[in-house]
């Protein structure tokens, strides 16, 4: 594939790679895709959320956020030992 030179990915500019994982509308909110479900759901639950609570982009970001915290201190304690 081409290299976008202006985004430096190899996607087309403006191709919203989000929407395999959920959509966002005014009237619902935040839904997760099937395979959102199946990827998000596991990290999330990782961090006690349950991922049928998110109903907001910001909360979907605060999730994700959680997830790496717990991950980068995950792999600061492995370098410890």
């Amino acid at each position: 594939m081409i290299r976008n030179s202006q985004s430096n990915t190899l996607f087309p500019e403006g191709i919203d790679l989000s929407t395999f994982w959920y959509t966002v509308n005014d009237s619902t909110g935040l839904q997760y895709t099937p395979l959102g479900l199946s990827v998000y759901g596991p990290l999330f639950s990782g961090v006690d959320i349950d991922i049928g609570n998110i109903k907001t982009i910001d909360e979907h970001k605060a999730a994700v956020a959680l997830v790496t915290e717990k991950r980068l201190q995950e792999a600061s304690a492995r370098k410890r030992k």
